[in-house]
This record gives structure tokens, sequence and C-alpha cells, in this order.
């Protein structure tokens, strides 16, 4: 019985070991052909065009500017974070847990527009 396993197992391997090698290389094939082909080429002309175009443009107007909202005053800054921050003023709290709360609350009113 350990006999036919073996032979088995065996069998399996040079099965495998066979499909791992390298594929054989077809040689490859020289065709040679010369063929000679007599064609009249025809030329080709030059030919210069001269046209007026007429365009009308018509000018729009500008949009009057609307009037530019500020930001919201007053409401609810929502936040998630992994960790509770120990404070939020910024030369005290070393730790990033408060960074992005900080950066928020600070950002309208820091910001300068150019």
């Amino acid at each position: 019985m350990k006999l036919l396993k073996a032979l088995l197992v065996m069998g399996v391997v040079m099965v495998l070991v066979g499909a791992c090698g390298p594929a054989a290389t077809p040689e490859p094939v020289v065709v040679e052909k010369t063929v000679v082909v007599e064609k009249e080429v025809e030329v080709t002309k030059v030919v210069e065009v001269e046209k007026e175009v007429e365009v009308v443009v018509t000018a729009t107007p500008e949009p009057a500017p609307t009037k530019v909202e500020g930001p919201k005053r007053g409401g609810t800054l929502h936040v998630s974070f992994a960790e509770w921050p120990k404070n939020l003023h910024n030369q005290i709290d070393s730790g990033t847990e408060g960074v992005y709360v900080q950066v928020n609350m600070r950002d309208a009113l820091l910001n300068i527009d150019a």
C-alpha cells in the first residue's frame, strides 16, 4: 500500500515538474519575397483661396456683482475624534486630538481674503 502511494506521489511530482519547465521555442521562419509595383504617382496641385469673412460680435454686459454672504454666526460645531482633547487652547495643548477642532474654530476668524 505504501509503495502504491509513493508511486502515485512520484507520478504527480513528475507531471508538475514537467509542466513547470520552459516551453519549446518555435524556430523562426524567414520569408523572402520581392514584388515590383509600377504605379504612376499623381502630382498634387496647390490652390490658394482668399475669402473675406465678416463676423458680427455683440457685446454682452457684465453681470452685476451679487452680495457675498459672510460666514454664518452662531450655531454648533459638530466634531468627532478618537480621544477627548485636554483643552482647546492651541498654545497649551500639544496633543493632536484638539488640533482639528482648533483649526475649524479659528479658520473663519483668521482667513485673509487676497
